[in-house]
């Protein structure tokens, strides 16, 4: 029953960080700098004119129109963002965003360890149900059992901890705040009328996905640690015990 629940909970914490997706976008709307349109040439007078000709009513001033972008940060595993730019395509303005180079360290750490749990725990279910009974008759599968069960229960906590401060970096640096001192500076942008920088209606960040990944983590963390107990109690350290006791 413990591997169950350890190849279920590792498939959670997978599936839910490697499929993970989301964006933070800005909606700009920048107008264009105003063109009046040509005046139109006079016609030229009649030689016999009577009366002069009326002087040509002045062009109207045809305004541009208005522009808005929506530029937008993907958000996805594992959060490299070295190849990814946000840039403001605004007529006569040309900024770009430059997020952090890279936050891939911890996710991918967290994401080895769910692979490496997945096919251990799938392992050690195969040799539970169909060769019980070579586990039982050599002493060293069960130490060995015992070993691996341990450095995966280290490693999520280690992956789990790490990805912790890695999902709190990322939550605090991918916002609408850092986007819009960049993509429209207020030196630039807070005395022009008609322009507006909002956060996108649309490309909201949402960071539940995440949020069930690291409680997956931890529980995983839980169950292959007290999941050690029971490997123990296999090996050929903890018979002593039980002889003694029966005596």
């Amino acid at each position: 029953m413990v591997r169950w629940l350890q190849l279920f909970f590792a498939i959670i914490a997978l599936s839910t960080v490697v499929d993970f997706y989301t964006t933070v976008g800005i909606d700009i709307t920048c107008p264009t700098p105003t063109t009046p349109s040509p005046a139109p040439n006079p016609a030229p007078a009649p030689a016999p004119a009577p009366a002069p000709a009326p002087a040509p009513s002045p062009a109207p001033v045809t305004p541009a129109p208005v522009i808005s972008i929506k530029p937008k940060l993907i958000i996805t595993y594992p959060f490299d963002f070295g190849q990814q730019d946000v840039i403001n395509t605004c007529p006569g303005y040309n900024y770009t965003y430059h997020h952090v180079s890279s936050l891939s360290g911890s996710p991918q750490f967290f994401v080895m360890t769910g692979v490496l749990s997945l096919l251990y725990a799938s392992a050690a279910l195969v040799v539970y149900l169909l060769f019980s009974s070579t586990y039982d008759s050599i002493p060293v599968w069960p130490v060995a059992d015992l070993i691996i069960s341990a450095i995966l229960c280290l490693f999520w906590f280690i992956a789990s901890s790490s990805f912790s401060s890695g999902v709190s970096l990322l939550k605090s640096t991918a916002t609408y705040d850092n986007l819009k001192q960049v993509i429209c500076p207020s030196a630039a942008f807070e005395n022009l009328a008609g322009v507006t920088c909002v956060p996108s209606t649309t490309d909201y960040p949402s960071w539940k996905s995440l949020h069930v990944g690291l409680v997956s983590g931890f529980t995983s963390f839980f169950i292959w640690g007290a999941g050690l107990w029971f490997v123990y109690k296999e090996t050929h350290f903890h018979s002593p015990r039980d002889q003694f006791g029966q005596r």
